[in-house]
Protein backbone atom coordinates (compact mmCIF):
# COMPACT_ATOMS: atom_id res chain seq x y z
CA UNK A 1 0.00 0.00 0.00
CA UNK A 2 3.19 2.51 0.90
CA UNK A 3 4.51 2.24 -2.54
CA UNK A 4 0.96 2.59 -4.15
CA UNK A 5 0.83 5.70 -1.88
CA UNK A 6 4.40 6.72 -2.99
CA UNK A 7 3.76 6.17 -6.68
CA UNK A 8 0.51 8.28 -6.30
CA UNK A 9 2.64 10.89 -4.46
CA UNK A 10 5.16 11.52 -6.71
CA UNK A 11 2.58 11.96 -9.80
CA UNK A 12 0.81 14.47 -7.26
CA UNK A 13 3.97 16.28 -7.24
CA UNK A 14 5.16 16.31 -3.60
CA UNK A 15 8.28 13.99 -3.80
CA UNK A 16 9.23 14.40 0.10
CA UNK A 17 5.96 12.66 0.89
CA UNK A 18 6.77 9.75 -1.64
CA UNK A 19 10.31 9.74 -0.11
CA UNK A 20 8.75 9.05 3.08
CA UNK A 21 6.21 6.80 1.99
CA UNK A 22 8.48 4.55 -0.10
CA UNK A 23 11.14 4.71 2.82
CA UNK A 24 8.23 3.31 5.22
CA UNK A 25 7.54 0.57 2.82
CA UNK A 26 11.05 -0.44 2.65
CA UNK A 27 11.79 -0.09 6.14
CA UNK A 28 8.60 -3.01 6.86
CA UNK A 29 9.66 -4.92 3.93
CA UNK A 30 13.81 -5.31 5.53
CA UNK A 31 12.70 -6.08 8.43
CA UNK A 32 10.54 -8.65 7.27
CA UNK A 33 13.17 -10.17 4.80
CA UNK A 34 15.94 -10.05 7.89
CA UNK A 35 13.14 -11.98 9.87
CA UNK A 36 13.07 -14.50 6.77
CA UNK A 37 16.37 -15.43 6.98
CA UNK A 38 16.22 -15.97 10.51
CA UNK A 39 17.43 -12.72 11.86
CA UNK A 40 16.21 -11.00 14.52
CA UNK A 41 14.16 -7.28 13.33
CA UNK A 42 11.51 -5.80 14.93
CA UNK A 43 9.61 -2.93 16.89
CA UNK A 44 12.81 -0.43 18.00
CA UNK A 45 15.83 -2.44 15.21
CA UNK A 46 17.35 0.90 14.05
CA UNK A 47 16.68 0.72 9.96
CA UNK A 48 20.26 1.45 9.42
CA UNK A 49 21.34 -1.70 11.27
CA UNK A 50 18.44 -3.63 9.99
CA UNK A 51 20.26 -2.33 6.31
CA UNK A 52 23.80 -3.27 7.19
CA UNK A 53 22.40 -6.67 8.12
CA UNK A 54 20.54 -7.31 4.92
CA UNK A 55 23.73 -6.01 3.04
CA UNK A 56 26.23 -7.88 5.18
CA UNK A 57 24.05 -11.14 4.54
CA UNK A 58 24.20 -10.57 0.37
CA UNK A 59 20.36 -9.36 -0.17
CA UNK A 60 21.41 -6.06 -1.57
CA UNK A 61 24.15 -5.33 -3.62
CA UNK A 62 26.34 -2.15 -3.60
CA UNK A 63 24.33 0.11 -5.16
CA UNK A 64 21.13 -0.90 -3.74
CA UNK A 65 22.94 -0.17 -0.17
CA UNK A 66 23.97 2.97 -1.08
CA UNK A 67 20.76 4.32 -2.65
CA UNK A 68 19.22 2.94 0.88
CA UNK A 69 21.47 4.76 2.66
CA UNK A 70 20.89 8.19 1.08
CA UNK A 71 17.24 7.65 0.95
CA UNK A 72 17.39 6.93 4.54
CA UNK A 73 19.15 10.82 4.74
CA UNK A 74 16.52 12.26 2.89
CA UNK A 75 13.78 10.62 4.76
CA UNK A 76 15.41 11.71 7.96
CA UNK A 77 15.73 15.23 6.56
CA UNK A 78 12.06 15.31 5.27
CA UNK A 79 10.97 13.99 8.28
CA UNK A 80 12.44 16.30 10.24
CA UNK A 81 10.59 19.03 9.07
CA UNK A 82 13.16 20.30 6.62
CA UNK A 83 12.22 21.70 3.37
CA UNK A 84 14.13 20.04 0.21
CA UNK A 85 17.74 20.11 0.36
CA UNK A 86 17.91 21.56 -3.32
CA UNK A 87 17.92 17.76 -4.88
CA UNK A 88 14.87 18.38 -7.83
CA UNK A 89 11.65 17.10 -7.96
CA UNK A 90 12.61 14.36 -11.11
CA UNK A 91 15.62 12.99 -8.90
CA UNK A 92 13.18 12.56 -6.07
CA UNK A 93 11.20 10.52 -8.45
CA UNK A 94 13.87 8.46 -9.63
CA UNK A 95 14.93 7.80 -5.84
CA UNK A 96 11.47 6.98 -4.79
CA UNK A 97 11.27 4.40 -8.06
CA UNK A 98 14.46 2.79 -7.15
CA UNK A 99 13.27 2.41 -3.86
CA UNK A 100 10.26 0.81 -5.17
CA UNK A 101 11.83 -1.67 -6.84
CA UNK A 102 14.10 -2.65 -4.11
CA UNK A 103 11.15 -3.36 -2.18
CA UNK A 104 9.05 -5.11 -4.53
CA UNK A 105 12.24 -7.60 -5.28
CA UNK A 106 12.88 -8.32 -1.37
CA UNK A 107 9.31 -9.03 -0.81
CA UNK A 108 8.99 -10.95 -4.14
CA UNK A 109 12.50 -12.79 -2.48
CA UNK A 110 10.27 -13.57 0.71
CA UNK A 111 7.59 -14.97 -0.42
CA UNK A 112 7.37 -19.10 -0.21
CA UNK A 113 7.66 -20.59 -3.16
CA UNK A 114 4.95 -22.34 -4.06
CA UNK A 115 5.12 -26.35 -4.22
CA UNK A 116 4.72 -28.39 -7.41
CA UNK A 117 2.07 -30.52 -7.72
CA UNK A 118 1.80 -33.81 -6.84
Amino acid sequence: RSLDQAGELTELGYPQAAILAAWAALESTMRIRLRATGGQAGWGSPPRQVLRELYSAGALTPDEFRLAEQASKLRNYFAHGFANDGTDASSLGLTVKALSDITRRLLNETQPLSQPAA
